[in-house]
């Protein structure tokens, strides 16, 4: 019998074992990486990094950080909207805030509502602010806010290599927001009385908590705005108009 090739064989399968020890290893690293770097939280769960990922670059990573954060924010001015405006929730049978939620962030991405008259985006937010509409002025808003702003993204949550975005959608949408933020504190009913309550300026007790999630999706916007326009190397066409005179643009058309 032929020591040397036993030995050899031997060495062989002990030098593949080793081999594949060490890419089992290096595979399991990746994989614990990966999956120990988390996304901005969605809410009551958060997202994980995964195989889907490595079709991603760091633009797109970031992109979808960006659409889960204005997702939280707009879910947050909802549920403080209804708790400052109780009587909008009373305008539709067997409503409150948890099943409001549900229609917008169970996953469906589903802005036509009968009750709005199936409209959605600016049109939305007109139609929460037109003193003859009777329904719910906080769903329309936040229907018209959270659809427009999702107008923005193409609609899309996850974002790879191909996929790409409007520079100048995510740009309007930031000075759409700051209309509307104004437009909250400016639009009264027929009692002058505001037709949305949000901020309070009272000196006793003020509250500047809505505006600060405004201001939160404004710079959400417009980083995103100048990522977009640095990598594709487009220009922002810049709007030079005061909020209290400009009109809502359209997003997405």
């Amino acid at each position: 019998m032929d020591t040397t090739t036993g030995n050899t064989t031997h060495l062989s399968r002990t030098s593949l074992s080793n081999v594949l020890l060490a890419c089992g290893l290096i595979l399991s690293m990746l994989v614990s990486g990966g999956c120990s770097h988390t996304l901005k939280n969605k809410g009551p769960s958060s997202s994980s990094l995964d195989f889907n990922d490595f079709g991603k670059s760091t633009i797109d990573q970031i992109t979808e950080m960006h659409v889960l954060e204005l997702r939280d924010l707009t879910r947050s001015l909802m549920i403080k909207l209804y708790k400052r405006n109780p009587r909008e929730l009373r305008k539709q049978p067997r409503v409150n805030i948890e099943s409001r939620l549900a229609q917008l962030y169970n996953g469906s991405q589903t802005y036509i509502f009968k009750e709005l008259n199936k409209k959605t985006g600016t049109e939305a937010v007109q139609l929460a602010f037109d003193k003859k509409f009777h329904g719910d002025r906080v769903f329309a808003l936040i229907v018209g806010i959270k659809s427009m702003l999702h107008a923005s993204y193409n609609y899309r949550t996850e974002f790879y290599y191909f996929d790409s975005v409007d520079q100048q959608e995510l740009y309007d949408s930031a000075r759409n927001l700051e209309i509307i933020n104004w437009r909250l504190l400016t639009c009264m009913d027929h009692d002058n009385q505001p037709l949305i309550y949000s901020n309070s300026y009272l000196k006793t007790n003020p509250n500047l908590s809505y505006e600060r999630l405004f201001s939160k999706m404004i710079a959400n916007q417009d980083m995103m705005a100048k990522i977009v326009a640095d990598r594709t190397n487009r220009t922002i066409i810049s709007v030079a108009q005061s909020a209290a005179s400009t009109l809502l643009i359209p997003i997405g058309i």
